[in-house]
């Protein structure tokens, strides 16, 4: 029972972290996008250009540690070859 539970815990908390991943990383490219045009407008957004990549990666490993959090539980798995 423990151990379901567990399972069961662990795979809410990866899905969880993976879309927080997903949803990070997607936002992060549009302030990206964001600044660049400011930039090329001569404008300024009160960001500095360091925040985008650094918000990249930090979302971007949040997403890999919840995708490997449900690849452990077996709640993604990959498609294997086709059995001739």
């Amino acid at each position: 029972m423990l151990v379901a539970l567990g399972r069961n815990l662990a795979g809410a908390t990866g899905g969880v972290l993976f879309m927080l991943g997903i949803l990070g990383v997607s936002m992060s490219v549009l302030l990206a996008v964001s600044l660049l045009a400011t930039a090329t407008q001569n404008l300024t957004m009160g960001i500095s250009w360091v925040v985008a990549p650094v918000s990249f990666l930090i979302f971007g490993v949040v997403g890999a540690i919840g995708y490997v959090l449900l690849r452990a539980t077996g709640m993604l798995t990959r498609r294997g070859r086709p059995r001739r």
